[in-house]
């Protein structure tokens, strides 16, 4: 299945060569070991991405599956629909790694990163989860 994922990520590199920001962006972190990454998300979360309305993805997982640990300053994101195909590109500006939040933390982290209204509903449910939250720049 990995496989099947850096063959998506090499063709949409590929497509973005020509480019003149992400063609040498992508160039640069490929030869540098900067990561090349690809983030699926539903269509709501990508759609304020695209729009300029969000620039945070927030990931939980119980076990440290990637982005945590994974993801860092300057990788190249490229943005997918579930189900669906890509529908963009970013750039990794800030990268935050979070373990044992309690409910009350994860509140304070998305009063802090002003997420309140989107995620509050979701705190209880991400405490004691590995927490990563990606600043995206540059949405294309």
């Amino acid at each position: 299945m990995a496989e099947r994922w850096r063959r998506l990520l090499n063709v949409a590199a590929q497509i973005f060569r020509s480019h003149p920001y992400w063609g040498p962006t992508l160039q640069k972190a490929r030869s540098s070991g900067g990561g090349l990454q690809l983030a699926i998300l539903r269509r709501a979360e990508l759609d304020r991405l695209l729009f300029g309305l969000d620039r945070f993805a927030i990931r939980a997982s119980a076990t440290g599956a990637p982005p945590f640990g994974s993801v860092g300053r300057l990788d190249v994101v490229f943005l997918k629909y579930l189900g669906g195909s890509i529908a963009g590109v970013a750039e990794v500006s800030r990268v935050w790694s979070f373990t044992e939040l309690t409910s009350q933390d994860a509140s304070r982290l998305f009063s802090a990163l002003h997420l309140i209204d989107r995620h509050v509903a979701d705190a209880p449910s991400l405490a004691r989860r590995r927490i990563t939250v990606v600043r995206l720049d540059r949405v294309t």
